[in-house]
């Protein structure tokens, strides 16, 4: 139903009614306050802010709920899995305010950007959780359109109220209403399409510029009052900010229409829907999965019987852990075509069973070469990401094994809606273990620990971490300043000078390396 104007009575009118609802005040005002913050927040470095940000937008999905929601078919357990997933968002943004390394801070929000969106709707199956991204994309028209027809029906009952306090009646509001209400949407955009574009072209051509020459004062003093209460000294900026607040607010808005969705309501475990398996007799399931489960278990035998042979030991090492981290990954995609495709009785279970140990298995001797490879070479960053990885997928490979065993109890035929979500959950898991491991200070260590060794640490690649690394470089400076070598000091300071900024940029990590440098001698 549109909604009436609150002072309305048989001998008023309301506006014209709408063919779609816009979106109500409350949802006007999170967007507004989501929208404010990403304009104070994204243009300055990496910090505090974004986890502001996050906590902001989940503050409005949680706060600005539907008016008579459905409720969900499996009762509270999807809110559940909802709140799991927000949180885990949360979890991630927050590792902007904590690290510094670049490459874990993007990691972590796009990860963070990921569970998001699986949060705003539930999500019952591996094909709704892989889309759950691709929702939001495809409500953005929507939800703008939502968003605007909102706000030009608040300025219409604005409009109304205002002409009515003027002793009109309330046709003769509508009229009015009806003739500058297209007049002030007109005006609203072009007042927001010049104010983006006019200074851009008037700072890109001097002579454009001098057009203005007249207001020129006027306008400087404008932008420099605003810069003033937003904390901005440059045109560009400002515009930058606006242009993200409108970005910011038509994406807030996407992602409350695909939480406002009716259609969510969807059963977690729906029965499957297939009559049929593309592999239903056994000898079509039994030779694949035998074969696969035989050539696993060959491997870790000759693994753990036979010598070495042939080769120095890097190139042994760095030729293996690779092929097994990606053969342990391929297991997964066979996993999930065998669920698809096979009846899922006792002989398929215990097959996909002895597969799953046997990848943990081959996932454990790849994570034993990299060891042995760091032992020997030192860390970096991409060794690192390896052993993640090889986490992440030992995490998945368990997650199986538990699914597995659920399932054999099962005799109904229906989805397991839990798995996929854990899954997501895990996946988050691996990367808030990646940012708490804090890789880049254990990346120095591992090299500085190779100073009394031949062949040292390798001074470039330690000078190009991140401030993550500081504290533990300067605390073996205190100790040897000689270390990295007569100048070691000051190219620590000037390859790690923390960024400057506001509160959205704070950062525990800059903080850290702000005190460590302070206690070296300076260049």
């Amino acid at each position: 139903m549109t909604p009436t104007s609150p002072t309305s009575s048989p001998t008023t009118s309301p506006l014209p009614r709408l063919r779609r609802p816009g979106a109500p005040p409350r949802v006007q005002i999170g967007v507004a306050a989501v929208a404010l913050v990403a304009a104070l927040v994204v243009p300055e470095p990496p910090g505090t802010g974004l986890l502001v940000l996050a906590a902001a937008v989940a503050a409005v999905v949680l706060l600005v709920r539907p008016p008579q929601a459905p409720q969900p078919i499996d009762g509270p357990g999807r809110s559940r899995w909802q709140a799991a997933h927000g949180g885990a968002a949360v979890l991630l943004a927050a590792s902007a305010a904590v690290r510094d390394a670049g490459w874990v801070v993007a990691l972590c929000l796009v990860g963070s950007l990921l569970l998001g969106a699986l949060a705003l709707a539930p999500a019952g199956s591996w094909s709704a959780v892989l889309a759950a991204p691709l929702r939001p994309v495809g409500r953005l028209a929507t939800g703008a359109g939502w968003l605007v027809r909102g706000v030009e029906v608040a300025l219409g009952r604005a409009v109304e109220r205002a002409l009515g306090a003027r002793g009109q009646t309330g046709s003769t509001a509508r009229r009015r209403w009806q003739r500058i209400g297209p007049a002030v949407r007109g005006t609203a955009l072009a007042a927001v399409l010049l104010a983006v574009f006019v200074p851009l072209l008037a700072s890109a051509d001097a002579r454009f510029g001098s057009l203005f020459t007249g207001a020129g004062a006027w306008l400087d003093a404008a932008v420099v009052q605003l810069g003033a209460w937003l904390g901005l000294a440059r045109v560009d900026v400002v515009v930058g900010r606006v242009v993200v607040f409108a970005l910011a607010a038509v994406v807030t808005a996407a992602a409350l229409v695909v939480a406002w969705d009716p259609r969510r309501a969807v059963a977690v475990e729906a029965p499957s829907g297939r009559s049929g398996r593309v592999l239903a007799r056994r000898v079509e399931w039994l030779l694949p999965l035998g074969a696969l489960d035989a050539l696993f278990a060959v491997f870790l035998l000759v693994r753990v019987t036979a010598p070495a042979d042939g080769g120095t030991f890097a190139e042994q090492l760095h030729a293996g852990f690779a092929q097994l981290v990606v053969a342990t990954a391929l297991v997964l995609g066979v996993v999930a075509l065998a669920v698809r495709w096979t009846p899922m009785t006792a002989g398929p279970l215990a097959a996909l069973a002895v597969l799953c140990l046997l990848s943990l298995g081959i996932d454990a001797a790849a994570v034993s070469d990299l060891v042995a490879y760091v032992e020997a070479y030192g860390l970096t960053r991409l060794r690192v990401s390896v052993a993640v990885v090889c986490a992440g997928l030992a995490g998945l490979l368990a997650l199986l094994l538990v699914a597995g065993a659920v399932r054999g109890r099962r005799t109904d035929g229906r989805r397991q809606g839990w798995v996929p979500q854990v899954a997501a959950l895990v996946a988050a898991a691996s990367l808030l273990g990646l940012a708490a491991a804090d890789p880049d200070a254990l990346v120095a260590r591992s090299q500085l620990a190779r100073l009394d060794e031949p062949s040292g640490p390798d001074l470039p690649y330690l000078r190009s971490l991140s401030a993550d690394s500081v504290p533990a470089v300067a605390a073996v400076l205190g100790e040897r300043p000689g270390a990295l070598g007569p100048d070691g000091a000051c190219l620590l300071e000037l390859s790690h000078t923390p960024a400057g900024g506001g509160w959205a940029s704070a950062n525990l990590a800059r903080w850290r390396a702000q005190r460590a440098l302070a206690d070296l001698p300076g260049c």
